[in-house]
Order: C-alpha cells, then structure tokens, then sequence
C-alpha cells in the first residue's frame, strides 16, 4: 500500500504541474519552462509508475476482473506514452524553439493530460471498489 499512497502523492504532484502551465498560458514561454524544469520529476513519475505503480494497482485489482482489464490496458498505454514523453526530453534542451518544439510540446502536454485523466479514474475505480486491499483508503483525492 506503500507505493500505491506514494503514487497518490506523485499523481497530484503531475496534476498541481499541469494545472500550473494551464494557469500560465498554454503557449507562454513560462508554461514551456514549467514543462522543461521538471524534467526529472516527470520522467521520475513515469518510471515510477511503470515499474512500481502501475503492477501494484493490477495485483490490489486482481480480484476484480474488470478492473484487473482496465489496468492492464491502461498500464499498457502508458508504456507507449511514457516512452513517448521520454523521447521528448532526450531530444529537446531547455529554452529551446522552433517548430519541432512546438508541435511536440503539445504533443507532450496533450499526453500528460491524459495520463493524469486515467491516473485520476483509476484511482477513483480503486477506492469505489471497495473489495480490494486498499479497502477504507481514499485512493480518490487526486
């Protein structure tokens, strides 16, 4: 359960940092330098997520088959997208520009949001199923 309330942490920490580049315009030069200056904390969260996060949900699952499918697609997915945002920063420094940027900065916003969308439904699954080993812990707060 460790881990899974250690996710809760880092998936609001991933939503307070998509909120804060929506707040700061989209586009603006600020929003970019949120995205660049956490770095580490988003490529932590996506390795994190895949290699700890991500099988605990599926084993609190496993007594639920349709959850125990959602998670396994949805962990699925966010291998690719993991990757993906991965390959963003490998590719583009700080303070950089041009158009290659600014389709993949889309790109990679547009992703995090969604992966925060799913990470918020999960949890919100996990904490209405109340059958599972996190039973009586709000998994929902994100």
């Amino acid at each position: 359960m460790s881990n899974l309330m250690d996710f809760e942490l880092s998936h609001n920490h991933l939503t307070q940092l998509i909120e804060s580049i929506k707040e700061a315009g989209f586009r603006s030069e600020e929003a970019k330098e949120i995205l660049m200056e956490n770095k580490s904390f988003i490529l932590s969260h996506i390795m994190k997520s895949n290699r700890d996060y991500y099988p605990q949900l599926q084993l609190e699952a496993q007594n639920i088959p349709q959850l125990a499918r959602i998670f396994t697609i949805f962990a699925a997915d966010m291998q690719v997208t993991g990757k993906t945002i991965h390959e963003f920063y490998m590719q583009f420094h700080y303070r950089e520009d041009g158009l290659a940027y600014a389709g993949e900065y889309g790109k990679i916003y547009a992703l995090l949001t969604h992966c925060a969308h799913k990470e918020n439904t999960i949890l919100s699954m996990l904490n209405r199923f109340g059958n599972t080993k996190t039973s009586g812990y709000n998994m929902a707060a994100g």
